[in-house]
């Protein structure tokens, strides 16, 4: 299974790596280029935009730190529903 991941902080990090520890093909997204950085040397496949990320994948997780920023990743200007992601 292919699977989205956004938000690669102190919990997203870890849970996206258990993913590739389980075998997941990983496409990722994060504020942080940092982040991308490190998740991409552990396997995972950094994404250059929400909609970029939705094309790849058949389902995507959130780990954000707010209801405001999943609403925005979600429903915002170039968020996931925009590209035609189910939520």
């Amino acid at each position: 299974m292919k699977v989205g991941f956004v938000g690669l902080g102190r919990m997203g990090n870890p849970m996206a790596r258990r993913l590739i520890g389980a075998g997941h093909d990983l496409v990722v997204s994060d504020t942080s280029a940092d982040a991308l950085q490190d998740l991409a040397a552990a396997g995972a496949t950094p994404a250059a935009s929400l909609a970029e990320l939705g094309a790849k994948v058949d389902i995507v997780v959130l780990s954000l730190p707010t209801p405001a920023t999943v609403e925005a990743v979600a429903l915002g200007s170039g968020g996931l529903a925009e590209a035609g992601v189910r939520i």
